[in-house]
């Protein structure tokens, strides 16, 4: 693994990120599957009107409860929250990792002749980064999960990996159904974001910008589709690739369709930034 490599996940910054993502998720999925209610059965029984029971029958209660409120599939569900509101902010927070790199850029032209070359090279490496950051932040939260909730039979149809696994498979394997999800919600979302944000960077040379332009179009987009009140378009809306868990019946493709506007726009800016100028000056 290269110096710039090991730099480009190690450092402050992307420890940054993963911790404030891990952070959002656990204390959304808090009050989004009531473990408040929960820690009430111990700290406060006389709410649940336990209080003068045999203790065997406080416990079994607590149990039964706790089954109830805490299965996987609540607490994977609980997250959508933090990946519709906090994971764009902090895929477009990456820009300051890549504009610390981008300062450097210019060393590798008298080495490597390639100037258009290395910085795709650097824009797509920390794309792919950042996003695995951020996914991995997701997969830890779902490991959590594993560990602290009930891994039951789901109440909630699965299906949305049944046209490739066949039926059946988001009940019988649902861990793995929630982190193939995540492939997309997170990952993929992460990294089109990440994209657009360094992209706008290298046209404007402005960091707010390359911060604030894609969540602009993110959220004013998803502000006017909602006035809008047509689901006819909902496969442009930016946010439901985000939100893509909280609905049912919707084609598969409409998963990965709001993310082509942005991409593509992110390709364009950087074509442009690339020929604009022979070398990316700092």
């Amino acid at each position: 693994m290269s110096t710039l490599t090991r730099y480009r996940i190690r450092n402050k910054y992307n420890i940054a990120v993963f911790a404030l993502f891990l952070t959002c998720l656990l204390v959304i999925m808090y009050f989004e599957i009531h473990l408040d209610q929960v820690n009430a059965l111990f700290f406060d029984p006389q709410q649940y009107d336990i209080a003068n029971l045999p203790k065997a029958e406080q416990e079994q209660y607590r149990i039964n409860l706790y089954n109830i409120l805490i299965k996987f599939e609540y607490y994977a569900y609980a997250a959508i929250g933090s990946i519709i509101m906090a994971l764009p902010i902090l895929s477009c927070a990456t820009v300051w990792t890549f504009a610390q790199e981008k300062k450097l850029l210019p060393l590798f032209y008298p080495r490597t002749l390639r100037a258009r070359r290395t910085v795709c090279s650097s824009v797509f490496s920390n794309a792919l980064i950042q996003a695995a950051i951020l996914y991995a932040a997701y997969a830890v939260y779902l490991g959590i999960g594993v560990l602290i909730t009930n891994i039951a039979s789901p109440d909630i149809d699965l299906d949305f990996w049944d046209v490739l696994f066949g039926q059946g498979f988001g009940s019988s394997h649902i861990i793995l159904y929630f982190l193939l999800i995540g492939l997309i919600q997170v990952f993929l979302f992460a990294f089109v974001y990440c994209l657009f944000s360094y992209a706008v960077m290298l046209v404007t040379s402005k960091i707010q910008w390359g911060f604030l332009a894609p969540l602009i179009y993110y959220f004013a987009g998803n502000f006017l589709y909602t006035g809008t009140n047509s689901f006819t378009l909902e496969f442009l809306r930016p946010g439901f690739t985000t939100a893509m868990t909280a609905y049912a019946g919707f084609p598969r493709w409409w998963s990965v369709s709001p993310l082509a506007i942005p991409f593509v726009v992110s390709l364009a800016l950087i074509f442009y930034a690339l020929h604009k100028e022979e070398r990316v000056g700092v």
